[in-house]
């Protein structure tokens, strides 16, 4: 009766102290996964500093190999981006080729899909 007098639902002490504790320890949790989070992120951004010159690196050697005209994340079709048809064709078809050789024979030989991607220079 008073609960529809005052349009509140009343709970017992023990229920209410319930409720206090799994509220205070979603809280200790929360802060535990945020500590992580930011060490991951932490983490993240010195990989991604040590990788900058590396990229930058492998960027200029594609190029001088003739590879430049390779945009591995671009969409080439049947739902494949042009990295994965590489690593498709790999599984696939040659038990001896190597990434690089790969890639450049797709390149060599100017296989589009659609007028994109591994287009001879």
């Amino acid at each position: 009766v008073i609960e529809e007098e005052i349009d509140k639902k009343l709970v017992s002490t023990d229920a209410y102290n319930a409720m206090k504790k799994e509220l205070s320890d979603s809280e200790a949790a929360i802060h535990s996964q945020s500590k992580l989070v930011e060490a991951r992120a932490a983490k993240a951004a010195s990989l991604k500093a040590e990788l900058g010159p590396a990229t930058e690196e492998h960027e200029k050697l594609m190029k001088e190999a003739g590879l430049g005209d390779f945009c591995p994340d671009c969409p080439w079709g049947m739902g494949l981006t042009c990295r994965k048809r590489v690593e498709y064709l790999l599984e696939n078809y040659s038990d001896d080729a190597t990434t690089i050789g790969c890639i450049a024979k797709l390149v060599k030989e100017g296989k589009t899909k659609n007028g994109k991607c591994l287009k001879p220079s």
